[in-house]
């Protein structure tokens, strides 16, 4: 028996599968050891994982890979162990980056590029069988160009400096308390700021066909190919693909800018899921 999980920082999506075929599939929020620690993420499955995997796989001997944002060192691997073998006992853990999901899921067996734009965003060169490359990703503070919580942010910044249209700034001022201490509060208070900022790419989403909203979608994807992607020797020589929210719902204006760049695209998925149960199926 096998438990996949793939982990964002907005939403973990789990599937068993149990003689080559997935019988069920659960979703909780997403986990971060940046920010949380193994009794927080045991709390959170423990909650919310549903029942045909919490209760049934519980003392069964399951080997479980997890590929989630923020395993990038040991310890923070070790947070994510620690708490999935509280609940499973006697399971074998394996633990891998998110990123490296979605090269599985994307490029297959193929070299290419391997990008994450979801509430976070990240990068690599995937030469067919392992990331080849893996470019500085800093996290919503310093980076994650392209990601919800950049596009977010710079909707925010746009609204407090007085440089949105009017129409577009009274869609804010009609939100209930929504004012410079709520977001102040919510950044720099309050846990997982990241999932705060990117809650407003649903503003940029529903009014996508405004040239202001067009234009800074744009915007903050050029700044993700030039930090993220053009860096890698062979961006021009090989397909770029992606998994993440952002990436599916914001598709037009990507390409639009993957052209106006000279980038191959590949393929968009929501979720690298369905490339990890297929990975996963075939023995891998």
């Amino acid at each position: 028996m096998i438990l996949l999980a793939d982990s964002g920082s907005t939403k973990t999506t789990w599937v068993l599968l149990v003689d080559k075929k997935q019988v069920a599939e659960s979703h909780t929020q997403g986990f971060s050891p940046s920010f949380q620690n193994a009794e927080t993420i045991t709390g959170i499955m423990l909650e919310e994982l549903g029942k045909e995997i919490l209760q049934e796989q519980k003392n069964k001997a399951l080997q479980v890979f997890y590929y989630g944002t923020g395993c990038s060192t040991e310890e923070k691997k070790q947070a994510v162990a620690t708490a999935l073998q509280s609940i499973f006992s006697e399971a074998t853990i394996t633990i891998n980056h998110d990123l490296l999901a979605s090269a599985l899921a994307l490029c297959g067996d193929k070299p290419g590029i391997a990008c994450i734009l979801g509430t976070g965003s990240n990068s690599c060169y995937f030469d067919g069988k392992e990331i080849n490359e893996n470019l500085l990703s800093l996290g919503y503070f310093f980076g994650d160009h392209g990601s919800g919580a950049h596009l977010g942010k710079t909707l925010l910044q746009n609204y407090f400096d007085g440089t949105l249209p009017k129409e577009l700034e009274a869609i804010f001022s009609s939100l209930p308390d929504f004012n410079k201490e709520y977001i102040l509060e919510n950044v720099y208070k309050k846990p997982m700021p990241q999932r705060f900022l990117a809650s407003y790419t649903k503003i940029m989403g529903n009014h996508i066909q405004h040239d202001f909203v067009k234009d800074l979608v744009k915007k903050c994807f050029t700044e993700f190919f030039i930090h993220q992607v053009e860096k890698y020797s062979l961006h021009k020589e090989v397909k770029i693909s992606f998994v993440g929210s952002v990436a599916f719902h914001f598709q037009k204006q990507l390409y639009e800018v993957m052209s106006e760049r000279g980038l191959q695209h590949g393929i968009i998925l929501q979720s690298p899921m369905e490339g990890l149960v297929k990975y996963h199926l075939e023995g891998n």
